[in-house]
């Protein structure tokens, strides 16, 4: 939308803010989720103890909210690493579309794609990148228990 305002930005730029904001409207949603999944009760709880409502919220809500938020804020940050290859859309070269053109390049200069191994390298760095964010998922929904 931002040329149709005669504001002119990059491919990269473009696909940054694009990626950002969708990315942000996926977590205010899981947020307001894992807030509103807290019974009601909780908060009556909170200020039948003479708790203000920031810190019903804050010592109360959220803290019983995170446990919620955990997984699926993981599970958002992998499919926001996955959905950068949506990027090629609007012309961003990213790790899969940088493959395919290898693998063309290959292809027409030496008759072979050597497509299964660059393939290959591409799931090994989507692995690499994904791998850890999982685990480490696993390991605070562990300790948080």
């Amino acid at each position: 939308a931002l040329p149709l305002l005669h504001v002119n930005v990059g491919n990269f730029t473009a696909a940054t803010i694009g990626l950002t904001l969708w990315g942000s409207a996926n977590a205010a949603e899981i947020v307001r989720g894992a807030v509103l999944s807290v019974p009601r009760g909780q908060f009556q709880a909170a200020t039948a103890l003479g708790m203000n409502w920031w810190q019903s919220m804050l010592y109360v809500i959220v803290a019983q909210a995170a446990r919620r938020m955990i997984p699926p804020m993981i599970g958002l940050s992998v499919n926001l690493v996955q959905q950068t290859s949506l990027a090629v859309v609007i012309g961003v070269l990213e790790i899969l579309e940088s493959a395919q053109r290898s693998i063309e390049r290959l292809t027409m200069n030496t008759g072979d794609s050597h497509a299964v191994p660059i393939l290959g390298v591409v799931l090994l760095v989507f692995y690499l990148i994904c791998t850890p964010l999982t685990r480490a998922s696993r390991q605070l929904e562990a300790r948080l228990r």
